[in-house]
Formats: structure tokens, sequence, C-alpha cells
């Protein structure tokens, strides 16, 4: 176990020694509608105290540059003679109305709302953004900092790579942080976590099974959390494809019991090729629509197809590499296949009577399919001679860690693959007890 130093020295924002101030008096108000008075703090601190010292000391707790902490300071006492209200009597409202405005520095007053306001949600402002600042800003950049120095420490030592941590990991402690209301990682549940996996976003909800294992390395949990199987569905752009074909398109992703990823990818083809049906075949919005020759001109045009060509508008962001050359061999027959499959689909349920046989029309030409498959690269004898020795001689020692795998597991799969060629998705099929000893002694004729 992987041990580090309790948060013991963080102190959190304490309020109570601060004096409550339920109403403005006339000389509040007088300073307060002043705007040269509400940028001058040593005249705010000697005229006004009560409301203003209590907004100082939070700059100097979340290190607020000063540009930023005198407008931010000005928009809140702004924002009280406005109201005729004093900030620690707003309500959520209130907080919210201010929080969504471009005044001032939305963290620092995000701080404010939470230590002086009572607004313990700053999720629900609009534009909330980069989690990792607000926890920063709200609980203290130090322990931020130290608390995820720890965390990123000892994930290191459990074999995740630095550069994918230093990337991710601050958005997730961010969320949970403000999620627990208390930044130490002794404070962090199993309940917090199963809730952080619960996460609106994807990304952030991967991420807690990583979070699960540092805790549990530190002793703060039991054990890591249950891996969870996420869906990574984002909805589709329909933009240029017949709605008629978009929801043929949608019936089927409903009623299809492929892998959740199969099942978008297959979405994903059908819908590229709406977008083709609507340019170049514009009477064509059904599957009862298609006959043998729309089949003939559709693997064509696959056939021909360069790479962001049939781009949904959802996809135009991306990054493709390859933009405007011709796409894969390999991708021609996925797309095909994703048809036939869709096609086949549409007359076994019962849907409607095809025009054509999907098997037969659509089948991936020859010379797709020559050229698909998988492309091996040849390795030199001596290398290959190194990896068999190192699969017959691994050790506890060569293990980054065991959080995933057992050492037998690893040694087992090691041997499986330098002695009999099999992929990574063929070894992951082989059954229990599949191996046996080897009855007798291998004899060479020479």
């Amino acid at each position: 176990m992987v041990t580090g130093g309790l948060s013991m020295s963080y102190v959190p924002f304490d309020v109570d020694h601060y004096e409550r101030q339920e109403e403005l008096s006339d000389l509040d108000r007088t300073i307060l509608s002043n705007r040269r008075y509400r940028s001058d703090w040593a005249y705010l601190q000697s005229s006004v105290p009560r409301l203003v010292i209590p907004l100082i000391d939070l700059v100097v707790h979340t290190g607020v540059s000063d540009r930023l902490a005198v407008s931010s300071v000005s928009v809140i006492l702004w924002h009280v003679s406005r109201t005729d209200t004093p900030y620690r009597f707003w309500s959520e409202m209130q907080w919210l109305a201010l929080l969504d405005t471009r005044a001032g520095s939305r963290p620092y007053l995000a701080a404010v709302a939470y230590h002086l306001g009572d607004f313990r949600t700053p999720q629900r402002i609009t534009k909330f953004r980069q989690s990792a600042i607000y926890a920063s800003f709200i609980f203290g950049h130090k322990i931020f900092k130290d608390e995820l120095t720890r965390l990123c420490t000892v994930l290191k030592s459990l074999g995740y790579t630095a550069r994918h941590l230093e990337k991710f990991l601050s958005g997730v402690l961010g969320v949970l942080m403000l999620e627990n209301g208390d930044p130490r990682l002794e404070t962090f549940t199993e309940g917090l976590l199963i809730k952080g996996q619960g996460h609106r976003s994807v990304g952030i909800a991967r991420l807690v099974g990583k979070v699960s294992h540092g805790l549990a390395a530190l002793g703060i949990l039991d054990k890591p959390l249950r891996k969870r199987g996420y869906a990574d569905w984002r909805e589709k752009s329909i933009e240029g494809i017949d709605p008629a074909w978009v929801s043929w398109c949608r019936r089927w992703r409903d009623t299809s019991t492929l892998r959740p990823r199969t099942r978008e990818s297959n979405y994903s083809f059908m819908l590229r090729t709406g977008i083709w049906l609507k340019r170049e075949q514009p009477w064509v919005s059904s599957p009862v629509d298609w006959n043998t020759w729309t089949c003939a001109v559709v693997i064509a045009a696959i056939d021909r197809m360069t790479v962001g060509e049939w781009a949904l508008e959802s996809a135009l962001g991306t990054k493709l590499k390859g933009l405007g050359q011709p796409i894969a061999p390999n991708s021609k027959r996925a797309f095909l296949h994703a048809l036939r499959r869709f096609f086949i689909d549409f007359e076994l349920w019962g849907w409607g009577r095809l025009k054509f046989s999907p098997r037969h029309h659509l089948a991936t030409p020859r010379t797709v399919a020559f050229n698909s498959g998988i492309n091996p690269r040849v390795i030199d004898d001596s290398s290959w001679l190194k990896l068999v020795w190192a699969s017959l001689n691994l050790e506890r020692k060569d293990l980054l860690s065991e959080i995933h795998y057992p050492l037998a597991m690893v040694q087992a799969a090691a041997v499986v693959w330098t002695h009999t060629g099999l992929r990574s998705n063929e070894i992951m099929r082989l059954s229990i007890g599949c191996a046996h000893a080897q009855p007798h002694e291998v004899v060479h004729e020479d």
C-alpha cells in the first residue's frame, strides 16, 4: 500500500467570526451607490468594514489577481446597493443572476457565494467550466494542488501514465471536491465516487474509477470501484438528411441488439449514406425505395469515397487524418457491411419487402475484399526471440502494477501470444482449462 501525508494542515475558510449585517444603513447606501467609493478598499474598510473585510479576506484565500479582485468586489457591492440587501442574505436566484454576468472573476464570485452566501452548488452556474479552477478558488489553491499531487503520485506508482493524469485528473478531482464539500481525500467515500460515475460527462465518469484505485492504494477505500460500461452515445447531426431516412435509421438503432459501439458505428454509416441519398438520389427516402440500381450506384460511390466526403455536421470539427484521400479498403468493407445488416434486419423484422437481395446486391467487391484485412509487420528473428524469452521469464518486479491483472494471468497471456500467434481477441475468447500438458516431448527430425 502506498501511503501519503494526511491533509491535516487544511483549514476551511471560517465565516463564523464575521458579524452578519442584516440591513443596510443610510450611510451604507450612500457609500455603495458611489462607483468611485466601491473601488476604494482603504476607504471601504474604514467605512463599511462588516461588508468589505470578508470579501477582502476571501481575495487572499482564493489568490485572485488584484485587477480582478477590485472589479469583483465592486460588482458585489453594486448588487448590494441595487438589491438593498447584504450579500449574506441573498437567495440562490440572486447569486445565480450575479454569477451569470460577465463582471469580475466568476470563480472568485463563486467562492464568495459558497462561503458567505451559503450557495453550495456552483455547478448550477450557466457558464460553469473548469471545475478544477472553481475548486481551487473555493477551497484554496494549496490544498487543491497538494491533494492533486498526492493522487497523481500514487497513481503513477500503480502504472498510470503521468501525461494522461496531468491532463485529465484535475477536472475529475475538482468535480468530486465540489460535490463532497470538502477537498480532503480522506473525506471521499464510496458513495461519492459512485455518484461521480453517473456524471453527465462520460470523460469525468470514466476517470472516477482511476481516482478510486488511488484512494484504495492510499488506504482511504477498502477496494477500488467496479468498472462500469459506459456507452459513448452522442446524438449525431441529421442536417442534410431526409427526415424519413433518419426515422428508419433511428428505428433500427433503437431495435438492434448489437453492442453499443457497433450499433453506434453502423448508425453513423447509415446516416452518412443518407447524406449521399439526399445529394444524388433525393427520391429515395425509405428502404423500400431502393432497387438494384441504387445498390450498384452506392457501391461505386463508396469505392470512390474520400476521407471526410460524407461527414456529418456533428463531426466537421474533428481533425481527420488523411482528409481528402481515398478511404481505406477496411472502411469500405465496414460501410457495406453496415448497410447489408440494416437492410437484412429491415426485412427480417417484418418492416417491409425489399426489391433486392442485400447479401447479393450489396456484397463487398472482390477488389475491396482482397485489399482488406490485417497487414502484419515482419518482426526480426532476434527481436522475436527476446520477446519469447521475456514471456517465459516474467517476474512480479516486471509488472507496473497488479491492480488490473494478477501476475499469473499476465504470464499466461504472454506465453500464449508468443507461442500460438493468436490475436488479442482470440486470446480473450479462450476458455478456462483449454491448456493442457503436452503428452510427449517434441522430437526434431534433424
